[in-house]
């Protein structure tokens, strides 16, 4: 609402600001406070005369986010081979399934 408020007009009902309130908290639901606030203080940096949209907060909130990083043992773990297709369908008849084909 911070942000919003270097964009208000004091002729809005209340009923329309509890809704655009509602608007934005539905649509930044989830992603940590400061996140939103750093997508913010941006907004603010570059675009200084439009009035931004939930959306457009979202999208910058989501730039800022960390990013997850494999742990230890994803690095490490190493591929196993592909098994062949002959082993899967030999595999396959032993469970019962026929083959078709």
């Amino acid at each position: 609402m911070t942000l919003l408020g270097h964009y208000w007009r004091d002729d809005d009902p209340v009923e329309l600001t509890a809704a655009i309130g509602a608007d934005w908290a539905d649509v930044l639901e989830g992603l940590p406070r400061e996140i939103i606030q750093r997508a913010c203080i941006a907004y603010l940096r570059d675009e200084p005369r439009r009035k931004p949209t939930p959306g457009e907060i979202y999208k910058r909130a989501i730039a800022l986010m960390p990013r997850p990083r494999p742990t230890a043992r994803e690095q490490e773990e190493p591929r196993r081979p592909r098994m062949k297709p002959e082993r899967a369908a030999e595999i396959l008849r032993e469970v019962g399934f026929k083959l078709v084909g």
